[in-house]
Order: C-alpha cells, then structure tokens, then sequence
C-alpha cells in the first residue's frame, strides 16, 4: 500500500469503460479518484471519491480549460481518459503530461476503421472490405456488414443479407445519419466466436500483457457475459500489432474469427474497454497496473484466471 494517496481523474464515467475505472481505482488501496462526466445523470460520478461536471468534449477550448482546472485543484498525478471523443485532446501532451494514452498518430488511425485496416493488412489476417462508394455490385458477397467508418459501440452497425438490403441502408444511412458514402464500409461478415482481448504496453511501446475474453453475450456493443481464454493465438497477434502501432498503456482489441475459424481484426480502441470489469475478476488490475508503468515502476509478470462473468445492473 502507498503511503501517499495517488490522485487520479477519469473521464467519461457515464460510460462501462469509465465507470469500470472508476470503481477499480476507487477499491484499490492508494488511490483518491475524481470521476468527471458531462452529465450530472452519469452513474460513475457517484463511485469515485469526488465528482466533477466538465463540458463536452466538442467544446474542444472550454473542456480543455476545465480539465486543466481540475489537474491543478486536485494535484492530479494521472489521467485515464474513456470517451473516443477525447482521446486525441489527451494524446497532447504538451496540454496534458498527465494522460495515460497513447500518441496522437497511432489514436488518428484507430479512429477510423478504414484506416486501422489499411495499416494492418499486411501484419496480420483482416476481413475483405470495401469503402461503399468504391464497391462494384458484382465484388458483394453477402452477408455482410456495413458500418461507418467512425464509430463507438454498435451504433449504425448492420448485417445485411442482399443487395436490395444494402441499397435500402445505405440510403438510411445517408439521408438520416448524415453519413455519406465515403465514409460508409462494407465488410466481409464473419460468422463465428467474437473476442475483445485487453492489452497493455509500457511507455516505450513494449507489449506487457494481454487477456483475451470470448463476447458471450453483448449489449451495446458492450460484454454483458464474457469468458476469459488462454489461447496462444491472441499474444502473437497482440505483438504484430504493437510492432505496427506504437501504443503506451492500455488498449483494447477486438478480433472474430471467420467461417474456417481464423482469427481477424475487427477494430482497436486504444483505452480501456467497457468490459473492463471482466478482466478484473479474472485477476488482472488492469488500471492499478498501468498506472505503475506510467509512473516509472516494474510490474511482476501477472497470471489471469479462466473462467466465465455475467455483468448486471445494480442501483445506487
């Protein structure tokens, strides 16, 4: 146990990803959390040890100026941000030391799924995919998923099973949610077990560990039952990507395996995921741990458990 108390601010604790954080921090010996959020509904904000209401991230100026409020109110030591909005204004660190994320480039390309695809086709196995604008009639294989290139959770995502179904969505798409065809991918559909594998990388870049957890169950884009795994496969695919990539702390990977069981790359968040809390109970303090690497200390190797967790909701 510290014997000085490590001030940490989360973000986004409206969300699982920021929740989950603020929760394991707050039960781990040594740490006082600040839970911040833009809404005063949001659930993590009461499961820190103080709450703080900043604005939207989309008020780029005004977030900035009242993170940086709270950095120098609270002495905050860390930062582990959990909005997808937010990541590239944390990765600056000239605005902020303090966050435990990682660089800007590596967070432009995981933004999109386009892009994260293009830069790893050649290290690892991808699905097929298309940008729709690009996509020929007679290239579709059907199903297939279409989904925006920018994204978070399971918003706009679709399976579609004909091309009558393609036009009809895509249309939808376009004329409802104002995403054009640019920005709208068509992907190989891949049939069998889906699996978010929980990483984390030192501050040089260096892989340090992964759990790969099978999606039992999904809500929201998020795990509702997952079930951790030792599979060889997951570590060697994690160091390809961490080769390609530079990441620093913890970063989350989603990978299915296709209709021969193979193993392809779904997309990357390079946070913290919302099925954080599976991981945990299965023996690894994910946010305990990368807090120590940011601050300079050495980790022992860690073991995680197999074994199977159904989330719940609870009240407070």
């Amino acid at each position: 146990m510290r014997n000085v108390l490590n001030n940490i601010l989360v973000t986004g604790t409206g969300g699982d990803s920021g929740l989950a954080t603020a929760r394991i921090l707050k039960d781990t010996p040594g740490y006082f959390v600040v839970s911040v959020d833009s809404s005063e509904n949001s659930t993590g904000l009461y499961f820190g040890d103080s709450k703080e209401i900043v604005p939207s991230a989309k008020n780029k100026e005004d977030f900035i100026k009242e993170v940086k409020t709270l950095v120098e109110k609270y002495e905050v030591k860390a930062i582990f941000p959990n909005v997808d909005e937010e990541l590239k204004i944390f990765s600056d660190r000239d605005n902020f030391p303090q966050a435990i994320i990682s660089p800007t480039k590596t967070i432009e390309i995981c933004s999109d799924k386009l892009l994260t695809l293009q830069e790893l086709e050649s290290v690892i196995d991808v699905p097929e995919y298309k940008v729709l604008s690009e996509l020929e009639v007679n290239q579709m294989k059907f199903p297939a998923i279409i989904k925006p290139r920018v994204s978070r959770g399971s918003k706009n995502i679709y399976l579609v099973k004909s091309h009558r179904e393609l036009v009809a969505l895509s249309l939808f798409l376009n004329e409802n949610q104002n995403l054009d065809y640019e920005s709208l991918l068509i992907q190989e559909y891949l049939p069998n077990k889906e699996y978010t594998v929980d990483c984390l990388f030192d501050f040089d870049g260096n892989y340090v560990l992964s759990v790969p957890r099978e999606r039992v169950n999904t809500k929201g884009g998020i795990s509702s039952v997952g079930q951790t795994v030792f599979d060889d496969r997951f570590e060697i695919i994690i160091r390809k990507i961490g080769k390609a990539l530079k990441f620093n702390g913890p970063v989350n990977i989603q990978l299915k395996e296709d209709a021969n069981y193979k193993l392809k790359l779904m997309e990357i968040n390079p946070r913290l995921s919302g099925g954080l809390p599976i991981t945990h109970r299965a023996g690894i303090n994910l946010p305990d741990l990368a807090y120590k690497l940011f601050m300079g200390e050495k980790i022992e190797k860690q073991k995680y458990k197999e074994l199977k967790v159904f989330r719940y909701l609870n009240e407070a």
